[in-house]
């Protein structure tokens, strides 16, 4: 029986006793990408985190140091960072043995 927990920041569904997945695999369900790669009957897991970057500009960019022994950078370095609600990249990475290999998405 598996049930679904939620810590911190990753979220899936984790086995209550470990066991092998049944060996005839009905085919699964078309409602969504992770239904559609494995089942809950079919899977003992599915991992699932998910990563949401803003997006950084470099104006100007470190370009080596004007002294080695006290890291001092030949300039100072410049950048802009945007509103995420309105330009971020989103990153979903999940994995279970079920799968015929782990599967990431990056905004989609």
């Amino acid at each position: 029986v598996l049930t679904k927990k939620k810590p911190l920041a990753l979220g899936g569904y984790f086995p209550r006793e470990s066991r092998s997945p049944p060996s005839s695999l009905p085919p699964p369900p078309r409602n969504s990408r992770l239904n559609s790669m494995a089942t809950e009957a079919q899977a003992q897991w599915v991992l699932t985190a998910t990563g949401r970057s803003p997006t950084n500009i470099a104006v100007i960019k470190y370009w080596g140091k004007r002294d080695e022994a006290l890291i001092l950078p030949v300039n100072d370095s410049i950048s802009v960072t945007l509103d995420p609600d309105h330009l971020s990249a989103t990153t979903t990475v999940a994995a279970s043995p079920a799968f015929p290999s782990d599967r990431m998405w990056l905004n989609g």
